[in-house]
């Protein structure tokens, strides 16, 4: 519940780039290769492949992805010496290459996308802002600086600057108070 803002607004939990245990996409993999073996030759489910291979680039990194890109068509491949197929060895050789190659190009883009994924933290909905000193009201009715609710809620950082029209007013203000100190002296 503590992620609920005003408004009932769910803010991105910043553990969302967790990993899953490896355990549960392997288990995935080999349902698929169990049940593409037991289907027999003439059915091929290798396209099935690429959902454990995208979970494991997703959740645990491209090192895994590309190795379960690799390994489970080696394994479909060792089929080859057990059932009788129409397909010569050099037709299934041709076949898990061009999978391994389809798999592991697969896993690099869904293992960039899910660190990008896990950099952007966005707050959305209405903050309920001070009009006077630009506070923001959570949900427990704390008012907290702008600066503060933000950087605890996402990502952001925040660097001080001054904008054009605020350096040509107050160092105008400076530059006069520069000029009294002089000629006082």
């Amino acid at each position: 519940m503590k992620d609920l803002e005003p408004g009932g607004i769910k803010l991105p939990n910043r553990s969302a780039g967790k990993k899953l245990h490896p355990i549960y996409w392997s288990l995935f993999a080999g349902a698929i290769l169990l049940t593409d073996y037991m289907s027999g030759s003439l059915v091929n489910l290798a396209v099935l492949l690429f959902f454990p291979v995208a979970l494991a680039s997703w959740f645990n990194g491209r090192g895994w992805g590309v190795a379960l890109a690799i390994i489970t068509p080696l394994v479909q491949w060792a089929f080859h010496f057990v059932w009788t197929t129409p397909f010569t060895l050099a037709d299934a050789t041709i076949n898990t290459v061009v999978r391994v190659v389809t798999f592991s190009i697969f896993a690099i883009p869904i293992d960039l996308a899910a660190r990008q994924r896990a950099e952007i933290h966005t707050l959305k909905g209405i903050l309920p802002t001070c009009a006077w000193c630009k506070q923001i009201r959570d949900a427990d009715g704390q008012w907290h600086p702008i600066k503060t609710y933000i950087s605890e809620r996402s990502e952001a950082a925040f660097s001080h600057s001054i904008c054009p029209e605020c350096s040509k007013k107050f160092s105008a203000d400076y530059v006069g108070h520069e000029e009294c100190r002089r000629s006082v002296s």
